[in-house]
């Protein structure tokens, strides 16, 4: 295959992977699997929306259960994806989504 070709494909993928990883945020937070809802950040990953900020896998799990207990069921809507970089080499990507939960 080309290489230029199999570069673009690569990155097309990691861009799914990307809106996956968003799609099964919400389905797990929606569901109350903390634990699996967990494991879709890295250990010292970060949740950030409005003026609230939590890192590590233990203050997630603390901060959901914690929140989410509040309601007695929610649904998260995802709006828009803008994926601002992709590095393939060091697997990582960033960006911002848009949505809302009721």
């Amino acid at each position: 295959m080309n290489p230029d070709l199999a570069a673009r494909l690569d990155r097309i993928e990691a861009r799914h992977a990307l809106n996956d990883l968003v799609a099964n945020y919400s389905l797990r937070v929606d569901a109350r699997t903390y634990d699996t809802l967990a494991d879709l950040f890295t250990a010292d990953g970060t949740f950030a929306f409005a003026d609230m900020k939590v890192s590590g896998r233990a203050d997630l799990l603390q901060f959901w259960k914690t929140r989410i207990s509040n309601y007695e069921f929610t649904y998260h809507y995802l709006h828009s994806h803008v994926i601002t970089s992709i590095d393939l080499a060091a697997n990582t990507g960033t960006g911002i989504v848009t949505g809302h939960a009721e």
